[in-house]
């Protein structure tokens, strides 16, 4: 008898050792924080930056036009660093004389962006400007506003005569693929890089027309 109950009360033992274990087992997991992973959402880009805009670009009320642009940015079609350095100062001449205006935003201008090297251009076909403009729809906009291009003299003249400088749309922007659509980056074209003729183009290429108004102490 007394070995009976001896090996009952081992068993007994035994069995609240493994439920004990268990026991264990499930607090330790909980600590260990067995939480399920919420799934990514339908339309997340896990390959995507964390930085990076992956929605559609939309129209805006800026003189950047769309949405994807958050600073103003120029491409000219040259390699000499010099020149794109030449762009952000005139850039910055521009900003300020354009705060003279109270009702002209400037905050857009701050900070621009020059780089070397711009898409190729769309009026060069040997057609008249504007009768030979073809602007190119686009699905996602250059981040540049403005392209600048230096060209040949038989290229410039036979699009835009004898004028200083030229201007044509370079990209147009049809959001959600409607039949609404608006110039959204424009490209000026000059034979040399003078200052003064780069500074006029880039005014009319940007559209600060404020700047062209014999007043310069505002409105």
């Amino acid at each position: 008898m007394l070995a009976r109950l001896t090996l009952l009360g081992m068993g007994i033992a035994a069995a609240l050792a493994i439920g004990c274990s268990s026991a264990q087992t499930e607090t330790e997991g909980e600590r260990l924080g067995d939480t399920p992973v919420p799934p990514l959402e339908a339309d997340a880009d896990p390959t995507a930056p964390a930085n990076v805009q992956t929605s559609a670009p939309t129209m805006v009320d800026s003189p950047l036009a769309v949405s994807t642009r958050d600073v103003l940015s120029v491409c000219i079609e040259t390699a000499e660093p010099a020149d794109a350095g030449l762009v952000v100062e005139i850039l910055e001449e521009l900003r300020q004389e354009l705060s003279r205006y109270p009702l002209e935003p400037t905050a857009w201008m701050e900070q621009p962006l020059a780089e070397l090297g711009c898409p190729p251009p769309t009026v060069l076909n040997g057609q008249p400007h504007p009768q030979g403009e073809s602007a190119v729809q686009v699905e996602a906009p250059s981040p540049h506003r403005l392209f600048i291009y230096l060209v040949s003299e038989d290229d410039f003249s036979a699009a835009f005569g004898d004028s200083p400088f030229g201007r044509a749309g370079e990209e147009i922007f049809c959001p959600g693929g409607g039949h609404v659509c608006a110039e959204v980056t424009t490209g000026v074209y000059l034979l040399k890089l003078d200052r003064q003729e780069l500074k006029a183009a880039m005014i009319h290429g940007l559209g600060l027309l404020a700047l062209t108004r014999p007043d310069h102490e505002g409105y």
